[in-house]
Formats: C-alpha cells, structure tokens, sequence
C-alpha cells in the first residue's frame, strides 16, 4: 500500500503551487470577499482563523472585518 505524504512534504509542494501562482493579491481579495460575504449570511458566535504570514493565503482583511463584529469571538493560534 503506497504511503501517504507527509505534513511536510504537503506542504512544500503547497508553498510550490502558491509560489507559481502570478495573480496573488487578486485571489487574496476575492477569497476575503467571499469568506466576508459568506459569513455574513450565518448566524456565529466564534470563528477560528490563522493569521497569515509570507507566502500563505492573507487573512488579514477577514481578521480585521472579524474584529469589527461584536458578537464574534475570533481565536487565532
């Protein structure tokens, strides 16, 4: 039975495809836009999010519209 990759071996072969990718800040955007518009549409009390940092998918926008939310508790690691 063949082995599954590793945490680590995932991961660099994410940061590679991430890496390629020529149109970042747009992605990052839309995909802020859409976690916002999304969320808007659910009735939550808690979200946990990442902060981003280098070369990983921003979160940032989606942090800071979440601090703004009276009624989210925001965790991040």
């Amino acid at each position: 039975m063949p082995q599954s990759p590793t945490k680590e071996i995932l991961r660099r072969r994410l940061k590679a495809v991430r890496a390629s990718i020529d149109d970042k800040a747009s992605l990052d955007i839309a995909l802020n836009e859409r976690l916002i518009t999304w969320l808007e549409t659910k009735n939550f009390s808690s979200i946990f999010s990442y902060l981003s940092t280098d070369d990983e998918a921003a979160t940032w926008p989606l942090v800071h519209h979440l601090l703004q939310t009276p009624a989210c508790r925001l965790s991040c690691p």
